[in-house]
């Protein structure tokens, strides 16, 4: 573990809010990220891929420093009472949409969905334990905006939608990391995780992000 990997863990540790911190599972990833090449620079800061320097990958996921502006936008309010409470970190499709963490109203974290309104509009607990991110990464989904692909394996997915079955290529080395060195679980499809979803255009919806989000949204929070 060398100074300019734990650097990058630092600094996007650094950008979560006190009350909603990065979970250490996710700092030892971000540090095998620097490590490993994977992190490139940007417009807004630092990015990591899922594939170490330019090397070619079918995910277009990526993890960079979370921005209180982003979470303004979705929740139209400044007041850290609630813009603490969701930390967006992941870029989940080409259309804007994220994930994050957001904490539930008993304190916990939880893995959550905003998704643009021009796409499928995913927005939505994707699960009870931030871990989860991780497995879902792993999968190799060309993008985590499209729930109608969860069913699917990340090559069938890339089939349907991104490009010719054989030229699939998934994030091999991140996935290894994910069983090896965290010991978790990578299943075969993103659903084994997401069991329920909602969309930004429902017009109801018992997830709680959902009924959380739509709340703050109209200042009823």
């Amino acid at each position: 573990m060398n100074r300019a990997a734990s650097g990058f863990a630092a600094s996007f540790a650094a950008a979560f809010p006190v009350a909603n911190p990065m979970p250490p599972v996710l700092w030892r990833t971000l540090e095998w990220l620097e490590a490993g090449g994977c992190v490139q620079p940007g417009g807004n800061g630092p990015a990591a891929r899922l594939y170490p320097g330019t090397e070619p990958g079918s995910s277009r996921v990526a993890l960079r420093m979370p921005r209180v502006e982003e979470t303004r936008a979705w929740t139209r309010t400044d007041q850290t009472s609630v813009t603490d409470r969701l930390v967006l970190f992941v870029d989940t499709g080409m259309d804007g949409s994220q994930a994050g963490l957001w904490l539930d109203d008993s304190g916990f974290q939880r893995l959550v969905h905003v998704g643009s309104p021009e796409g499928p509009g995913l927005l939505c607990e994707l699960a009870d334990d931030p871990v989860h991110l991780l497995r879902l990464l792993a999968l190799g989904y060309p993008e985590l905006s499209a729930p109608d692909y969860f069913g699917m394996t990340a090559a069938d997915a890339y089939a349907m939608g991104y490009g010719p079955a054989g030229t699939y290529l998934p994030p091999a080395r991140f996935r290894a990391h994910v069983e090896r060195d965290l010991d978790l679980d990578v299943p075969s499809t993103a659903s084994v995780i997401v069991r329920r979803t909602a969309s930004i255009h429902d017009n109801q919806s018992e997830d709680r992000f959902w009924r959380w989000l739509v709340k703050t949204r109209s200042g009823a929070a």
